[in-house]
């Protein structure tokens, strides 16, 4: 036969024992049998970022479980907010975004209206690609930059990415 245990707490270690009930109020031998809950609606796994482009973007994710929709959540790294999307498919494009510019993302599995949503993904910060300089004559000041810390503006990259640390991370800002 089966029975349905309710009331059990998501991601616990739990036995169960089992006894058969024989004619005349004698018992068979019993069996101990060890599970583990799940969570009915676990969070997608492994999120990743790859084929950046000036305006796009392609996701992929683990699922751990069964959902087939998912909340894709996405914000500049310097926004407060996240804008969500409803998605169906993965892996999935997120276009619309601007160029040259820092973005975070994160993603939740949609289990329906039973299991409810699950938590949020791991997040994953990228940029996107820049866009040709067009407009003559241009000037770049570095003067919001310290000099030492070998962080160039977005869209400037360093020349010399060697591992030799006297010629590294050339050209170098300098006060």
């Amino acid at each position: 036969g089966t029975a349905t245990i309710t009331g059990l707490t998501p991601e616990t270690p739990y036995e169960v024992n089992v006894t058969g009930m024989c004619a005349a109020g004698a018992e068979s031998e019993s069996d101990t049998v060890p599970f583990t809950t799940t969570i009915p609606c676990p969070a997608p796994t492994t999120l990743a970022a790859t084929d950046i482009t000036t305006n796009s973007v392609v996701l992929s994710w683990n699922e751990t479980g069964l959902a087939t929709a998912w909340k894709v959540a996405y914000k500049t790294v310097d926004a407060e907010e996240y804008t969500e999307v409803d998605v169906t498919t993965k892996p999935y494009t997120l276009t619309g975004l601007s160029a040259g510019t820092a973005y975070t993302v994160k993603v939740k599995a949609d289990c329906g209206t039973e299991d409810g949503t699950s938590g949020w993904s791991n997040t994953v910060t990228f940029t996107t690609v820049c866009l040709p300089i067009t407009e003559f004559p241009y000037t770049e000041n570095f003067d919001s930059y310290t000099s030492g810390n070998n962080v160039l503006p977005i869209c400037w990259n360093y020349i010399n990415t060697t591992t030799n640390s006297s010629y590294k991370y050339y050209p170098k800002i300098y006060n």
